[in-house]
């Protein structure tokens, strides 16, 4: 489905806790995580105390952004004031809110600086709280420069989890245009960020650092080498905290760490050149139209009696233990009876796999197990032979509720995928121009054989 080759086309409470023989402890008790929806914002609790505000359509800071980010107990703020107090750094004060994502060059179009709005706020999975875990998605409109017009949009999940270390964000952006390709620049502002409390931030003087996975402190070290992690923390309130920012083996590629003094921090896999040290090459990435591009990351938001009370690499084994737990439930939209197409006494239809899961349908079929296998088209109806993206994905109902639950992409690399139909253990993909038979040699679900038996289709 996604091929990150360059200039390819890219195609998914915080308590003190005491950590004993540097592991993880367990949580003394599972706090609840809690949503209050306002007019432009969201607010977050966690154990009935603020953990965080999502806001957008901000008039002056114009992209979504959580603000004001606490500890568990609603004590200990993690994050600069938004707007700055008179006793905070103030350095880019619009630019740095809290956590957000943040992008300088999209197409050509700076939500970075500000110079172009991401707005609205259309919630894909509603906010749903519960023990220790909540979770939502949103959709907002990334617009062109200074305009109202659409650019693209991006499509953003959350999940709120106490973990044993602390308060865990996992989010996940997704960008998508449907009308064309677009470039994804080089630079070092591009990707998920956050600004420290004032405190924290190395150039205060009062201990605050930043910490890679590779061991180092060393800031432009940071920005060159790419690594799994990197944890801005330091002595506040009497206690030792801060947050660790995480990436998800699922990205195309590790990122660079645009680490800033001031208490900036930044995940980007896509400043190569920027931030690399491989001089000004522009080594942008470009996403082909109706082709999702999506990075994920994790941030810990952590606070201890000391900072020896605190692993960073245990917390990042915890934040890789628990992604597979966290494939959010796509809960059909209700339809009423007179909705459904009408079927014989004795049977009934039901939803059983749709949007966000499904994209761009153009065929589908059963295995000999009842499993159903969709053919994807994400350049549908304008299919491009020289990038060629279209895939088959077969969906999982792991719970056996009648949902599906998780879409595993099966076999990858067509052009236009038409047709689907199985014969044993052959699955033969419809491709004009080609009649394509994909084998799966091992039983893990993903294509190990594509041989192409007929080249003259219509």
């Amino acid at each position: 489905m996604c091929n990150f080759l360059r200039y390819h086309g890219i195609c998914r409470i915080l308590s003190i806790c005491v950590i004993s023989c540097l592991t993880i402890s367990p949580p003394a008790a599972q706090a609840e995580v809690a949503f209050e929806k306002l007019d432009g914002s969201l607010k977050i609790f966690v154990d009935g105390q603020p953990f965080a505000e999502y806001v957008w359509n901000d008039p002056i800071t114009t992209r979504p952004y959580f603000k004001d980010v606490r500890a568990l107990g609603g004590e200990v703020q993690l994050t600069r004031n938004h707007p700055p107090a008179a006793t905070d750094i103030q350095d880019h004060a619009t630019f740095h809110p809290g956590i957000w994502w943040g992008f300088g060059d999209v197409g050509g179009n700076d939500y970075w600086r500000l110079k172009a709005r991401v707005v609205g706020a259309e919630f894909i999975s509603e906010p749903e709280g519960g023990t220790a875990a909540g979770h939502f998605s949103v959709r907002h409109k990334c617009l062109v420069g200074g305009d109202d017009d659409v650019f693209c949009e991006q499509i953003c999940r959350y999940h709120v989890l106490q973990r044993p270390a602390g308060i865990l964000l996992v989010s996940e952006c997704t960008l998508l245009r449907e009308q064309g390709d677009f470039w994804l620049g080089d630079q070092e502002e591009m990707g998920l960020a956050f600004r420290v409390a004032s405190p924290l931030a190395v150039v205060s003087d009062k201990g605050g650092r930043i910490l890679s996975s590779d061991g180092g402190t060393d800031l432009r070290q940071m920005r060159t080498q790419p690594s799994d992690w990197c944890d801005y923390s330091g002595p506040i309130s009497g206690r030792y905290g801060g947050m660790m920012l995480m990436n998800n083996p699922d990205n195309f590629r590790k990122p660079w760490w645009h680490a800033v003094a001031t208490g900036l921090l930044v995940a980007n896999p896509l400043g190569e050149s920027e931030l690399s040290g491989h001089g000004k090459k522009q080594q942008n990435v470009m996403v082909k139209a109706g082709e999702p591009f999506t990075l994920k990351y994790g941030i810990l938001v952590h606070l201890h009696a000391n900072a020896e009370a605190f692993d960073p690499a245990a917390a990042y084994t915890d934040y890789l233990e628990v992604l597979p737990t966290l494939e959010e439930k796509r809960v059909p939209k209700k339809v009423s009876q007179t909705d459904l197409p009408q079927v014989p006494d004795g049977f009934q239809v039901s939803v059983f796999a749709q949007e966000p899961i499904v994209y761009k349908p153009t065929s589908m079929c059963f295995d000999s197990q009842g499993r159903l296998y969709v053919g994807q088209g994400p350049q549908y109806p304008e299919n491009y032979e020289d990038s060629p993206t279209d895939s088959v994905f077969v969906y999982i109902d792991s719970d056996q509720d009648g949902i599906a639950d998780d879409a595993r992409e099966f076999a990858k690399g067509f052009n236009s995928v038409q047709g689907l139909a199985w014969k044993g253990n052959d699955l033969y993909v419809a491709n004009a121009p080609e009649l394509t038979i994909v084998r799966d040699l091992d039983g893990d679900d993903q294509a190990d054989e594509y041989v192409v038996v007929y080249t003259d289709l219509g």
